[in-house]
């Protein structure tokens, strides 16, 4: 965020920013603690220089976030992988979508989980994983691609989704939580799906119904800023000619 307020003030020809904030604060750290107001009162204090400047900023969140641990820090988790072959069930493959480099933010361990296997064993795995306390939802490949709108050629055979507590491993072989900055934190599910969307304006033609109905998504902050806001900020003065004929889109992501 201030590498984008530096970059304006050197160049304020710039129409448009993006800026993409890494979540290693909400990780690390619950609402409440100090270093998270800490993260929060410089974030609101930077979001006012970029109004300051004239930009028109819009906010959005790519995902929300859940402690997944008891009130002693343990963790809550189910290795899938692991509980199916203990229930003599084969298992191709468990995907975790939540992937990705940061492994000290999550440990791989998020919300959801797709499980490859064979036709046979599907009514099985149901059974066991069912019985899971923490274990919400299980659905095949065809209704989970209309309840998520995904491609239903690059999906599991089965989806299985957990409550804001609980996380979903593979095996505990394949996942190291003595990198995590604390108590596991992450998200990747259902609870999690909820994200805010701030703009520094009103919400003006087609898509003002469904902004203030709230079920927009994160994925639409881009069209709103860019062709659905209204001339003049709410609540706050309007900046001056020449500093509108300057002050490009903001988004923070």
């Amino acid at each position: 965020m201030r590498i984008g307020l530096g970059a304006l003030r050197v160049a304020p020809a710039i129409r448009l920013l993006y800026v993409s904030l890494t979540d290693r604060v909400q990780h690390a750290y619950a609402p409440g603690e100090d270093v998270s107001d800490l993260f929060f009162t410089e974030f609101d204090a930077l979001l006012g220089e970029y109004l300051d400047a004239g930009c028109t900023v819009a906010v959005a969140a790519d995902h929300g976030m859940n402690a997944k641990h008891d009130e002693n820090g343990e963790p809550r988790i189910h290795y899938l992988k692991d509980m199916l072959a203990a229930a003599g069930i084969p298992v191709e493959e468990v995907v975790l979508p939540i992937t990705d480099p940061y492994v000290k933010h999550h440990g791989a361990l998020g919300s959801f989980a797709w499980l490859h296997l064979p036709l046979e064993h599907r009514d099985a795995a149901r059974r066991v994983l069912s019985a899971l306390p923490g274990v919400e939802e299980i659905w095949d490949r065809e209704d989970v691609a209309t309840v998520y709108e995904l491609p239903r050629d690059r999906i599991g055979d089965l989806a299985v989704t957990a409550s804001a507590d609980t996380a979903l491993g593979s095996a505990a072989a394949d996942h190291d939580l003595t990198q995590l900055h604390g108590p596991l934190r992450s998200h990747g599910g259902r609870h999690e799906q909820v994200v805010p969307l701030i703009l520094s304006r009103s919400v003006d033609g087609p898509l003002a119904d469904s902004f203030e109905a709230g079920i927009l998504r994160s994925r639409d902050i881009h069209d709103l800023v860019l062709n659905h806001v209204g001339t003049e900020p709410e609540n706050v003065q309007a900046p001056k000619e020449a500093e509108r004929s300057r002050a490009g889109n903001v988004h923070i992501a």
